[in-house]
């Protein structure tokens, strides 16, 4: 687990170059997406860390962060990397052994996701194989270091104004991975920019006047909870879940 502390980042020569041409090749797939956020449901269900789907030669893994596991991992954010990589231990902890020789497929929802970023880069400084890395709602993992020794494909879904995607703060944390927004609408937007986000950005500014009105005319505690309601909604794992398999492929 030292590792996981100082990253092996291989930044020059051909075995970097091979290891980007071969993350390139990796685009976005729904019928994944699908998968892993089916795995994350039932890990939460059955309040499994770490809940393990063998299919042939790969396997599918998805973290979930239960009790202590998770809170210590919020806390962990206020305090450096270090702590955060102790959450993950206790929440990993002797079952990360089931991951190794294997290719496998990585996935969690909120602190999970940051779990299976954390066991990436684990896997991945030992030289195993990791196919790809699946979040969602997962809030920013790691410093600039961390982020850029993570040399596989990472897709990091955000489900609208899922709010745990906002923290903590950008000038200490980095998000990894490739954004793949769900709008309002519930369309899939594969490379979010300005422009196209533009038309979901101008509903939600008319749904943010819409809870102004609402807190002028009704009181700002009501008008507070719709909104609260909304980016936690918008959080949940089963929104998630119904968004993506309401896409068609």
């Amino acid at each position: 687990m030292k590792s996981l502390e100082k990253p092996l980042v291989f930044q020059y020569g051909v075995f970097a170059l091979i290891l980007t041409t071969k993350m390139d090749t990796h685009k976005f797939s729904l019928k994944h997406a699908r998968l892993l956020v089916d795995l994350c449901v039932s890990a939460q269900s059955s309040g499994q860390e770490l809940l393990i789907k063998e299919d042939g030669d790969e396997l599918y893994a998805a973290f979930y962060a239960t009790g202590d596991a998770d809170e210590s991992s919020r806390i962990a954010f206020t305090d450096g990397f270090g702590p955060l990589v102790e959450a993950y231990r206790h929440a990993a902890a002797e079952k990360i052994n089931a991951l190794r020789g294997r290719t496998v497929w990585l996935t969690g929802h909120g602190m999970g996701g940051v779990f299976a970023l954390l066991a990436a880069a684990e896997l991945l400084a030992e030289g195993g194989a990791v196919a790809a890395v699946y979040t969602f709602g997962t809030p920013r993992a790691g410093d600039a270091q961390f982020v850029k020794a993570l040399l596989c494909p990472i897709f990091r879904v955000v489900n609208n104004l899922d709010v745990m995607a906002t923290v903590p703060p950008p000038w200490r944390w980095r998000h990894a991975g490739k954004q793949i927004l769900i709008n309002a609408d519930g369309r899939l937007n594969l490379h979010p920019n300005p422009v196209n986000r533009l038309p979901s950005l101008l509903r939600q500014t008319w749904w943010l006047g819409e809870m102004l009105a609402q807190g002028l005319t009704s009181g700002y505690p009501r008008a507070l909870n719709t909104l609260l309601n909304q980016v936690l909604g918008d959080h949940a794992l089963e929104s998630y879940r119904n968004r993506l398999h309401a896409l068609s492929e």
